[in-house]
């Protein structure tokens, strides 16, 4: 983005980072080190070729006494007015939600919350010609693992909000993947490839460059730049069919609906068979190796890294997916796994028991197509399910569950420990 706002014509450019760079007398060996410092230097070389003005300042942009005592010294120094800002600090993260403790989430959401308040303030009374705020496709798009993240990178978009309501110029773009940014990034590269969910890929810097350039001629507030692929993300996260943001996106792109992507899925009973078919020592390999690959499915991590004795929850699996999970796992192999497992938060070679218990002593699904699918697939003739409901009109049976992407995390909750009840007392 400097080089870019360098060939808009910018002639200073004052650029921060909480890690200061080392002297100018090894610079022109970290140009030669291929890492993320010896990348900054070689950019800030051929600004200075060109004849910018740099300022590289060693200050974190949450620490609003020192980014105000920057600012200072800049008028102090005779460096022209500041007209536009690029606020582009982040700190990744991937961990499940109910590991993060006070301080991570407080340097995960520092960044783009106090980092973006902080610019707000100091510079709301500044002739600016734009106010730029990077955020993430995370806090639009269901990311496993990235909850954390993706409430910080809420915040610049209801910030850019905030500032044109003020009648103050102001974007925020939510990124998908850098090409450049998830090479560099030490946080991202331990991530690993699982990073970028399915259905999406990187785009170039070149491309990325363009489409910021478009939206700010147009004049943009807030617009998400990633390239997708509708129908692979839509079958790898189900759940995030009812989204609104898809469902215009799917009109706009001419995609079928939820049933119709369902049945796209290949050899859908192939697992009951595979099982089946196995000897019975070979079983329990056969029924984890399933689950695991359709939990690193939902998480987007390769299925090796899955260890069978890691519960659900450590994984990172909420209400919501587990649900999903056993709606799939019933589709698949015609196995139900009962509610009160669900609820004690069991392991991955637990599930796989369960299976086996069940494999052999039911028939196999008649259809292929997954029951969460099964709300707005066409109903066939005959006796409609017999279901209840609670006082408010709510669905209390299994065929509720099979809509799971309808409910809250809440009604997820109290639904499946409703549902736990009825099992118990008819057991």
């Amino acid at each position: 983005m400097a080089e870019w706002m360098a060939e808009q014509g910018a002639h200073h450019l004052i650029l921060t980072s909480r890690t200061p760079l080392p002297p100018r007398e090894q610079w022109e060996r970290l140009g030669k080190s291929g890492s993320r410092q010896g990348f900054q230097v070689e950019v800030l070389r051929r600004l200075e070729s060109r004849g910018v003005t740099i300022r590289v300042a060693a200050v974190d942009v949450t620490d609003e006494a020192a980014m105000r005592s920057l600012l200072g010294d800049l008028t102090n120094e005779g460096w022209p007015p500041i007209r536009g800002v690029f606020h582009a600090a982040g700190q990744a993260d991937a961990q499940p939600l109910g590991a993060v403790r006070t301080q991570r989430l407080a340097e995960v959401m520092g960044p783009k919350v106090t980092g973006g308040w902080v610019l707000h303030q100091l510079l709301q009374r500044e002739r600016l010609d734009f106010f730029v705020c990077c955020s993430s496709g995370a806090a639009i798009l269901p990311s496993a693992l990235m909850g954390v993240y993706a409430a910080a990178s809420s915040f610049p978009v209801a910030l850019a909000h905030y500032r044109r309501a003020a009648g103050l110029p102001a974007l925020t773009v939510n990124w998908g993947f850098w090409e450049q940014t998830a090479n560099l990034s030490p946080a991202l590269r331990e991530i690993g490839p699982g990073i970028i969910p399915a259905g999406m890929r990187p785009f170039t810097g070149g491309q990325g460059l363009a489409a910021l350039q478009q939206l700010l001629e147009q004049g943009a507030v807030n617009t998400a730049v990633m390239p997708v692929d509708l129908r692979e993300w839509q079958r790898q996260h189900p759940g995030a069919n009812q989204s609104s943001l898809l469902a215009n996106l799917r009109l706009t792109e001419g995609i079928a609906d939820e049933a119709t992507l369902a049945t796209d899925e290949p050899d859908a009973a192939s697992p009951r068979a595979a099982l089946e078919a196995a000897a019975p020592e070979a079983r329990r390999e056969l029924a984890e190796r399933y689950l695991r690959e359709r939990i690193s499915r939902v998480l987007r991590i390769a299925p090796e890294k899955l260890d069978a004795q890691q519960s659900l929850n450590s994984l990172g699996i909420d209400s919501l997916m587990a649900v999903e999970l056993r709606n799939h796992v019933q589709a698949q192999l015609g196995v139900t796994i009962p509610l009160a497992r669900l609820l004690q938060d069991p392991t991955i070679a637990q599930l796989a028991q369960v299976v086996l218990d069940q494999v052999g002593s039911v028939a196999p699904p008649p259809s292929a197509l997954p029951s969460a699918f099964a709300m707005s697939a066409p109903t066939p003739a005959g006796p409609a399910p017999v279901s209840t409901a609670d006082s408010t009109g709510n669905a209390s049976t299994p065929e509720a569950l099979a809509d799971v992407q309808d409910l809250s995390d809440e009604e997820v909750d109290a639904l499946l420990r409703q549902m736990l009840s009825e099992e118990e007392q008819q057991a």
